[in-house]
């Protein structure tokens, strides 16, 4: 079998430029989204975001209200939903024991 050398550097720009082609789409440049981007993103239905979630003082903070429209600071708001779902899974787990 013919033995096969792969300079590692050229190996390595390879690999991040397919793990940046394939993240490319989930990559976020905007500086504030929508409810409905939200539900994009968490994979959660607007409803149960609007239950549960966006009520949150976590996420609460982050939002905005411009013209009627509410509209929440992006990368920030992703770390608060982060804190609510974990407070939230936390309460459920005690609750459990």
């Amino acid at each position: 079998m013919p033995e096969l050398h792969l300079d590692d550097e050229l190996f390595q720009e390879a690999v991040e430029r397919k793990v940046e082609e394939i993240l490319a789409p989930y990559k976020r440049e905007a500086m504030c989204v929508s409810l409905n981007q939200l539900s994009e993103m968490t994979s959660f239905s607007r409803s149960h975001l609007e239950r549960n979630i966006i009520e949150e003082p976590e996420v609460k903070r982050w939002q905005r209200q411009v013209n009627g429209r509410k509209i929440y600071k992006y990368p920030e708001v992703r770390e608060g939903i982060w804190e609510v779902i974990e407070r939230k899974n936390m309460r459920n787990n005690v609750k459990a024991i």
